[in-house]
């Protein structure tokens, strides 16, 4: 038999908060103590989430974003470059259901 995964709360109830906390992550806007204080993902579980979001067999997969691309592309970025993706960069829509979601968490999402 295979390694299974085992059924988290991340990666059954909470999948839209968690791919919001990806996001953020991944594109730079928030880090990930900002992020632990705003949705409730502790850091380490963010850490974490954010590598399975590099495979593209993850359902937590999201493609490269343009801060990742840039730094790939340059040896350094100026802090006015990412700032401006930053203020041009909107947050998707990741189907947040209310009642999948922890109610002491609705009024910061």
């Amino acid at each position: 038999m295979g390694k299974q995964k085992r059924k988290t709360k991340w990666n059954t109830t909470h999948v839209a908060i968690m791919k919001k906390g990806i996001f953020y992550y991944r594109n730079n806007l928030l880090n990930s103590v900002e992020i632990e204080r705003k949705l409730g993902i502790p850091p380490r579980t963010l850490r974490r989430y954010t590598a399975f979001s590099r495979d593209s067999e993850s359902k937590f997969y999201l493609d490269e974003t343009e801060p990742e691309k840039m730094v790939k592309e340059a040896d350094s970025i100026s802090y006015e470059e990412l700032m401006k993706i930053h203020m041009e960069l909107s947050v998707p829509d990741f189907d947040m259901k209310a009642e999948t979601l922890n109610p002491d968490l609705l009024d910061i999402i």
